[in-house]
């Protein structure tokens, strides 16, 4: 619902709005008319304040994808015991699947030089699958 059509700003209108209405109509006595005017109202001055209005370059964006898939298909290619692949829109996420023998603490993996390459090139979020000692997945920023 955020990214309803691609545009950030309409998805947090629609949900503020739907937020805010349902928050007044609950908890005072006005009518659905009414609750359903002041939360588009509060919710496109919200959205307003809250989105970045600045025009993002459509060529800047397509570029940092492509530097970020190219250099997680790198890392895919030098290790063959571990699949790397880029998830989400613009390729913001990295999910590496290392094999079960190489688990150990949460973060450890990858190395610190590799994650603030990641950080470097504005991945939001690095997930290794299989790499906690405690079994299942590791989310972190990178």
């Amino acid at each position: 619902m955020m990214t309803l059509g691609g545009e950030t700003h309409l998805g947090l209108l629609l949900v503020l709005a739907g937020g805010i209405a349902s928050a007044l109509r609950r908890y005072t006595g006005w009518s659905t008319p009414g609750t359903v005017v002041v939360g588009i109202l509060t919710a496109t001055v919200v959205a307003t304040v809250v989105v970045d209005a600045k025009p993002h370059s459509e060529e800047g964006g397509v570029v940092e994808e492509e530097v970020r898939a190219a250099y997680v298909q790198a890392l895919d290619s030098q290790d063959l015991d571990v699949f790397v692949e880029a998830r989400g829109l613009g390729s913001v996420t990295v999910w590496f699947h290392p094999p079960q023998v190489m688990a150990g603490e949460c973060g450890s993996y990858p190395s610190p030089e590799i994650r603030s390459h990641l950080a470097e090139l504005r991945f939001q979020r690095v997930v290794v699958v299989h790499q906690n000692d405690k079994g299942g997945m590791c989310s972190f920023r990178p």
